[in-house]
């Protein structure tokens, strides 16, 4: 039986929910808090329908696999109809083997993953399972969602070097998945796991990286039961899947590959979307892969061939051979390589020397041999460090040269030259011509070439991976050789292997650090290029540091890029004054207009980003110049109208705050804090209906307590008490200690009749905060309507002594509880004061009065009319309108001062009265000064 979730339910002890994140034929995923405030996804599968039963199965099959491409399952329960937490039924079996007295041990671990061993465990049976709830990493996104962000921003597809970040990922997931190592309960031989439901929508984005998730269709292959249908979502399902009912072993691959020509142009392969158009074109292998250039659609034809044994040998070959086109989508003559040997057999490719990076044959020896110059970019450094043995390193690198050596000179001395002698090496450039070197004098025994002279004769010949391995001899033989290492190090750059490069020309600057080698330009554009592709792939810190080396190499001469680059990894650091240097640095190089700089988003948002730091620390014209300067770069620059709309809405210009906010929204509409913004402004202008939408909204979009406490407010004036309370009530759970919270909530109360809970939240509220008037006028009118006028009487006092702001009001409240119990006197004071509050009303220039009052306020003997906030706030108000000129109003300001006890304001402002006052009324202000020295407050007689 299906249950129904809501925010804050707990349904696992120490799990809570706080987000719904989406719902499915399956049950619904929502995200959660796990003990110790972990947030995760927790899924919820009925198991009565075969989607459920799928899923547990699957989960039996990848619940052990562990990888940080796939997204981790962190724990899993299954409950029965009663919400009783079972064990699964391999743990079952393993409880009733326990039992009979034998040794059992857990390998699921699924007790492990309780926060507390369930009752059902220790009675003989269990419910029947109904539901299956899994707990899993938290992601940022999927793929699908990713498309169609970028689909919004008007592209057909996601960036090419972000998708190809994110395929990597993927692949790397896949082959862990599809390689047969893995070893499940109750196999005694290794297997291997094909997904068989890769799309966009299971690849999901995590702090940058991707990672594979949703294992509904997961099979082990050899798996008896293998032969049920896993065609998973049709438009990505391999032909074999819809044919036989049963993946293959490059199943998994077909969809990347689907998977990948979706991501990239927005489109899946077929001419027509109908499912049964869309099924005949996968059974018949008519896929449309027009809307690629040709290079990557030799390679997505290959990835889809309808025979899997035709398909690459594993994911990531696929990857790195769309890399390869991707890189030479500006070289014909690359692209037309990759195509050429994507026409043949695996074996054709295997054997073509011009595509980089796959198994040639080579002079010196296999891939393995020595380095293997196509190994990950960030390998170590060069050379390896030595054995802590020196006698054992000296006598190993004799018998490494001495062998390598021998396989060296073996290809060296080969008679391969027509006249049967000298050395012949082919001339890439011209491989009619051979490269030769004069032939030995017979008088004189023969000196061969140094491991130096081979690999400077094949890096001049353009083999400048066959010069790598010659040069890592070389190295070995000489290792504090700095030319050496420059010699490799270009042979590297050569090949885009920039990582490699930058390891040997650091070597240079280790052995020989004012090395005039060092000044070639090659040095200073590898450093600059290898911080691009740091930069592409997201390592900052060493971007940064290869960007600063380029620049500190070239000097004066370094280009507007390098300063750009370096900008941007100072931008991730937060960096903002040293990123806008270099930013700006980059625009000055390249003043021409428009220029890729002056116009670059990264510029904007570094302005952008420092007016909201500016903003914070209260500096608003700051801000807002930095702001506008944001908006001028880049005119869609979401943050900026952000920080604009909240300066606007600070400084009360509601109307240009609502502009501002609106174009935040346009550019960036999943960012929830122009939508609270902008709600705030309806609610305070009384616009509830438009302040309820744009709070739901951005509470939608990230719930936060202000934006439920605000749209409590609006559903409170809107007269909805019932979703008034409900917010309220979720606002408390992370604001507990705010007192407005708890005073509107018992507003919404009183209106519903519910008095005593009223007048415990409103208790509450002046418990969290005593300096709040509100609660104490509201309750006083509850008591006034249950005849207990003193105490009436006795809470507005408390609300005039602390401020509140409208004291009219409350005199007109007050002298009616003094009538009703025969307190005439104080009734009339109260309406007096009240009519005088009224002609205040009426006439907001009259200082005179203000000062008036002021001082009667705060010198009185009785204390209902001790109220020397209220004296304050007129006597300050009084002050301005005089502009601090007029004797009678600064003696007021004392008064008040030294009612409230602030006797060193008091004193400033009784020096300045008398300063101002006539002789007459000097006397009596350097008497109240005395009494202000003393810290004693005047009192009227």
């Amino acid at each position: 039986m299906a249950r129904h979730y809501t925010q804050g339910d707990s349904p696992i002890p120490g799990y809570r929910l706080i987000k719904f994140l989406g719902r499915g034929g399956f049950g619904e995923v929502w995200k959660a808090t796990a003990p110790g405030g972990l947030e995760v996804a927790m899924k919820f599968i009925n198991l009565s329908g075969k989607p459920g039963q799928k899923e547990l199965r699957s989960l039996q099959v990848v619940r052990q696999l562990r990888h940080p491409n796939l997204i981790p399952v962190t724990a899993y329960w299954l409950r029965d109809e009663e919400g009783h937490v079972l064990p699964d039924p391999v743990e079952q079996e393993m409880l009733q083997k326990s039992s009979t007295g034998k040794d059992v041990h857990s390998t699921n671990k699924i007790l492990d993953t309780m926060v507390g061993m369930p009752d059902t465990l220790t009675t003989p049976s269990y419910g029947r399972p109904s539901e299956l709830i899994i707990a899993m990493g938290l992601a940022d996104t999927s793929l699908f969602d990713r498309l169609q962000e970028c689909q919004r921003k008007g592209l057909p597809g996601l960036p090419q070097d972000e998708l190809m970040g994110y395929m990597e990922d993927a692949a790397k997931a896949i082959d862990y998945l599809n390689s047969p190592t893995h070893k499940f309960m109750g196999e005694s031989e290794p297997m291997s796991v094909q997904h068989c439901d890769i799309k966009p929508h299971n690849i999901l984005i995590i702090s940058g990286a991707a990672q594979v998730c949703d294992f509904g269709l997961a099979r082990v292959m050899g798996d008896v039961q293998n032969s049920s249908a896993a065609a998973g979502t049709i438009a990505y399902a391999a032909p074999e899947c819809i044919k036989e009912g049963k993946p293959s072993s490059t199943t998994d691959q077909y969809s990347l590959a689907i998977s990948y020509l979706e991501l990239k142009t927005g489109a899946l392969p077929y001419d027509s979307e109908t499912w049964m158009e869309v099924l005949a074109a996968v059974q018949d292998g008519n896929l449309n892969l027009s809307k690629l250039p040709p290079a990557e659609q030799a390679i997505i034809k290959r990835a889809t061939a309808h025979d899997p044994a035709d398909r690459f040998a594993t994911c990531v070959a696929m990857v790195q051979a769309l890399r390869r086109a991707v890189e030479g989508n500006d070289n014909p003559h690359l692209n037309q390589d990759v195509v050429n040997a994507l026409h043949g057999t695996a074996r054709d490719i295997h054997e073509t020397p011009s595509l980089r990076g796959t198994a040639m044959a080579s002079t010196y020896g296999k891939e393995s041999d020595i380095l293997d110059d196509r190994r990950p970019r960030h390998s170590q450094s060069y050379p390896p460090p030595p054995p802590s043995n020196p006698l054992a390193a000296i006598g190993g690198l004799l018998v490494l040269v001495s062998m390598l050596g021998a396989g060296v000179w073996f290809f060296f001395l080969r008679d391969d030259s027509p006249s049967g002698n000298g050395i012949s090496l082919t001339n890439t450039k011209d491989p009619k011509t051979p490269i030769t070197t004069p032939d030995p004098d017979p008088t004189k025994p023969e000196i061969p070439p140094t491991h130096q002279e081979i690999a400077a004769q094949l890096a001049k010949a353009g083999k400048f991976d066959e010069a790598v391995k010659a040069y890592n001899l070389a190295v070995v033989e000489s290792p504090r050789e700095a030319k050496l290492y420059f010699a490799r190090g270009i042979s590297f750059m050569k090949q885009d292997l920039y990582s490699q490069a930058v390891a040997d020309f650091n070597q240079v600057k280790s052995i020989s650090p004012d090395s005039e080698l060092l000044n070639d330009p090659d040095v200073a554009r590898t450093y600059h290029l290898h911080g691009e592709q740091l930069l592409k792939d997201g390592v900052f810190e060493a971007a940064k540091t290869a960007y600063s080396e380029a620049i500190a190499l070239q000097g004066d001469k370094a280009p507007a890029a390098a300063f750009f680059g370096r900008g941007k990894c100072l931008l991730r650091e937060q960096k903002l004054a040293e990123a806008l240097a270099d930013f700006m640095k980059a625009e000055k190089l390249e003043p021409s207009y428009p220029n890729p700089y002056s116009r670059a988003k990264e510029y904007a948002l570094a302005f952008a980003q420092r007016a909201e730091n500016t903003l914070e620390s209260g500096k608003l014209d700051d801000a807002y110049r930095d702001a506008a300067k944001a908006v001028e770069i880049d005119s869609q620059n979401a943050l900026a109208y952000l920080v604009k709309g909240t300066i606007k809405l600070m400084q009360g210009d509601n109307p240009n705050a609502l502009k501002e906010l609106a174009l935040s929204i346009k550019f960036n509409d999943q960012e929830p804090r122009p939508y609270s913004r902008r709600g705030f402004i309806h609610l305070r202008e009384g616009d509830f209906e438009s302040a309820i939408f744009d709070l739901s909204y951005a509470i939608k979009l990230d719930p936060d307590p202000n934006d439920l406490k605000n749209r409590g407010l609006a559903y409170l004036n809107s007269e909805k008490y019932d979703r008034a309370i409900t917010d309220f009530d979720a606002s408390l759970v992370e604001l507990p200690d705010d007192a407005f919270v708890y005073y509107y909530r018992a507003e919404c109360f009183r209106e519903q009749g519910l008095v005593e809970k009223s007048m415990a939240d409103y208790a509450m509220a002046i418990k969290k905060d005593p300096t709040y008037p509100a609660p104490h006028v509201s309750r006083g009118f509850i008591l006034g309507i249950q005849s207990k006028h003193k105490e009436a009487a006795d809470e507005y006092t408390q609300a005039l002594k602390l401020g509140y702001d409208d004291p009219k009001y409350l005199f007109e409240l007050r002298a009616d509880s003094f009538m009703n119990t025969q307190q005439s006197d104080f009734a009339k004071r109260d309406l007096e004061l009240a009519l005088h509050f009224g002609s205040i009303t009426q006439n907001p220039t009259n200082a005179q009065k203000r000062a008036e009052i002021a001082f009667q306020l705060a010198t009185d003997k009785d204390p209902p009319y001790q109220l020397g906030k209220v004296a304050l706030r007129l006597a300050q108000e009084a002050c301005e309108l005089t502009k601090n000129s007029d004797g009678a109003s600064l003696d007021a300001l004392a008064a008040a001062h030294a009612s409230l006890g602030n006797f060193d304001e008091a004193l400033k402002a009784i020096a300045l009265a008398i300063s101002k006052a006539s002789s007459a009324q000097q006397s009596a202000y350097q008497a109240r000064q005395k009494l202000y020295e003393q810290k004693q407050a005047f009192v009227s007689p």
